[in-house]
C-alpha cells in the first residue's frame, strides 16, 4: 500500500481530491504534496509518541531556496528534504548544498519514496519512508 493512503490527514486529502485507489497517486499531480504531508504528520506523530517536543519548521529564503524540515536541537538546526520518488537523483541534494554553505553544516537526511537506506560522502542519509521512527 502507497503511504500517502495510510494515515488520517493525508487519507482525508485523498478523498478531497478525488483519489479513491492507491493506483491514482504516482500520476496525480499533488503526489509530491501529498508525500510530504505524509511524511511530516509521521515525524509528528513519532515526537507526540515519545513526547518530544515539536520543534519541526520549514526555512525559505527570500530567493526561493527551501528547506522542507528543519529540527531545532537547541545548539544546531538539522535539515530534512523529503522526496516523493523512489531514485535518488542529484536534484534531492541541491538544497543541502545552500543550507550547508550557509550555515557550515555537512549533514541531513533526506525521506524518500524508496526502501534503502543509504549514508552519502556528503553527509546526507537517505531514508526510506517506513523508517521515518529512526530520526
Amino acid at each position: 500500500m502507497d503511504p500517502v493512503l495510510r494515515t488520517g490527514s493525508t487519507k482525508l486529502v485523498c478523498s478531497l481530491l478525488g483519489i479513491t485507489h492507491v493506483d491514482q497517486i504516482p500520476l496525480h499531480p499533488q503526489k509530491g504534496s501529498l508525500f510530504e504531508n505524509f511524511a511530516i504528520n509521521e515525524l509528528v506523530k513519532e515526537r507526540s509518541n515519545h513526547n518530544d517536543p515539536h520543534n519541526l519548521y520549514f526555512w525559505r529564503d527570500s530567493t526561493g531556496n527551501e528547506i522542507d524540515i528543519v529540527i531545532d536541537k537547541g545548539t544546531s538546526l538539522y535539515p530534512i528534504e523529503i522526496k516523493s520518488g523512489k531514485t535518488v537523483t542529484s536534484d534531492y541534494f541541491k538544497n543541502f548544498d545552500f543550507w550547508n554553505k550557509i550555515t557550515g553544516t555537512t549533514e541531513g537526511t533526506v525521506i524518500y519514496g524508496g526502501d534503502q537506506i543509504q549514508k552519502r560522502s556528503n553527509g546526507i542519509t537517505i531514508l526510506p519512508w517506513n523508517d521515518i521512527n529512526t530520526l
